[in-house]
């Protein structure tokens, strides 16, 4: 290798030499080396791609014959399967208490806004008409008031939601 004539030729064409004596590894080296290429007018060929790898099972057979797997199951908050508990051939028997009920304060949760606090979801009691807020909100409204009453079953209380919650099965109804 000759000698380089100006200063930054010559400061780049010495750092191999100062990563080796200073211990430098990793991506340090390789960003010395990609640097000191680019200065002296030989950029390196882009690095080929490995190949994306198939996944196993019968996703990839399939994905080999040109088709798309199935998306996986939709999942309640719970992390339940929705399939299943919508699939289920006992009727739950907290449906029985259910009945046409209005909401006490349709405004939101009757606790929350009496102390105050902040609430993600509405959920309203379908034997009493307390509207409480869900588990997911700081206080957890909905589920203290079925276990202090024992009135299990709710329904979303939000817009463009229509689902029934049983709180002793923990399950879609």
């Amino acid at each position: 290798m000759g000698y380089a004539t100006s200063a930054p030729e010559r400061m780049l064409s010495a750092t191999p030499l100062i990563v080796r004596c200073c211990g430098l590894s990793g991506w340090t080296s390789k960003y010395f080396a990609i640097r000191r290429a680019y200065a002296i007018g030989r950029a390196p060929a882009a690095a080929a791609r490995p190949a994306p790898r198939r996944p196993r099972g019968a996703a990839g057979r399939m994905l080999e014959r040109g088709r798309r797997p199935a998306a996986p199951p939709a999942r309640h908050p719970t992390g339940r399967d929705t399939r299943e508990a919508a699939m289920s051939t006992n009727p739950d028997p907290h449906l029985a208490m259910v009945r046409p009920v209005t909401p006490r304060t349709p405004e939101g949760c009757e606790d929350c806004l009496r102390l105050g606090s902040p609430w993600v979801h509405l959920r309203l009691c379908l034997v009493c008409g307390r509207v409480g807020c869900c588990d997911s909100s700081p206080m957890r409204h909905a589920r203290a008031h079925a276990t202090d009453t024992g009135h299990a079953v709710v329904r979303s209380f939000e817009r463009g939601e229509d689902w029934r919650w049983c709180f002793v099965h923990e399950a879609l109804v």
